[in-house]
């Protein structure tokens, strides 16, 4: 079977309700950045990448995101908006609990994921021109696929390695399996 991907952009537009203070702050100024990625995703004539699910975390209103995705898919994608109230972590946390139980509820209601065979998550503001060349390069057939370069830089090694989450992909059974609801891990802190 061929893989089909669902690319899942996960957004946090208004992130004032998390305890977590980030650089890019301002809801106007995130809105902005996620219509000029959903513009790219839109635009990208790679056969591979027609279904997208952006998933929105603040219970942000989507319009202006539907509008675009509505008006400005020339490529004739199939998209889904799912926004949900769930920018919670617990004290002392991280906002990666909050992204992960974002993932698993959005996950569960998009009609998307059931036409796919895995998913591509991608930090919903950014774009990966070179997607196409990653996926020209994956076998047939895996689980996971996820960027380790983050393990050591030039100046350091990290002395606990991570995995950078602003692009991964999955086939679906392996999340389900392995890493739906492993926001809970992240409760005892």
């Amino acid at each position: 079977m061929t893989n089909r991907y669902l690319l899942v952009m996960t957004a946090c537009v208004d992130p004032s309700s998390g305890h977590y203070r980030l650089k890019r702050a301002d809801p106007k100024v995130r809105l902005e950045d996620y219509k000029t990625a959903l513009r790219y995703w839109l635009t990208l004539p790679d056969e591979r990448i027609k279904d997208i699910l952006l998933i929105e975390n603040s219970n942000y209103p989507l319009e202006s995101l539907r509008e675009i995705a509505e008006s400005e898919n020339v490529l004739k994608k199939n998209v889904e908006l799912i926004s949900l109230d769930c920018n919670w972590y617990p004290p002392g946390g991280h906002y990666g609990y909050a992204e992960l139980r974002m993932l698993d509820l959005g996950l569960q209601q998009s009609q998307l994921r059931a036409t796919t065979t895995h998913m591509i998550k991608v930090s919903g503001r950014f774009k990966f021109p070179a997607l196409g060349k990653l996926l020209d390069r994956l076998p047939g057939s895996f689980d996971a696929v996820a960027d380790t370069r983050a393990w050591r830089t030039l100046r350091h090694r990290h002395a606990r390695p991570n995995v950078t989450t602003q692009i991964i992909l999955f086939r679906h059974d392996f999340y389900k399996n392995y890493l739906q609801d492993s926001y809970r891990e992240l409760e005892s802190g």
